[in-house]
């Protein structure tokens, strides 16, 4: 198991939520813990990759270009679920990007992108 040093960027409307972090990456999934204490989690596939993220609001998305797939973000106040229409997905040896809209009955709810760098740490 790699160990990694993860720059994490998520936009959303006008907010930006950005930390760094250690964690570690096998084969194709990755793990990191934030400064909440919020663990997660992504497993990247050839096409897609399930992106989950567990502690007080939790979620569990997959993302896959040009398609649909249901996602739950979960609250102390409950879970919403929502369409997740993911517009564009790039995952290389350091970088993960992601731009996504939620949808709920068909109705955009909010647009966001993600954007995670990461260097293998020296062994």
């Amino acid at each position: 198991m790699g160990r990694i040093q993860v720059d994490f960027t998520l936009r959303g409307g006008h907010r930006v939520d950005r930390f760094q972090t250690e964690g570690t990456i096998r084969d194709d999934r990755m793990e990191f813990t934030d400064e909440n204490g919020d663990k997660h989690t992504l497993r990247m596939g050839a096409t897609s990759l399930i992106y989950r993220r567990e502690g007080e609001n939790a979620l569990d998305f997959t993302f896959e270009k040009g398609k649909l797939h249901k996602g739950d973000y979960r609250l102390l106040e409950g879970t919403m679920t929502f369409d997740v229409e993911t517009h564009e997905l790039t995952m290389d040896d350091d970088r993960i990007h992601i731009v996504y809209t939620l949808k709920q009955s068909d109705q955009p709810v909010h647009h966001a992108e993600i954007e995670l760098r990461y260097d293998q740490a020296d062994q």
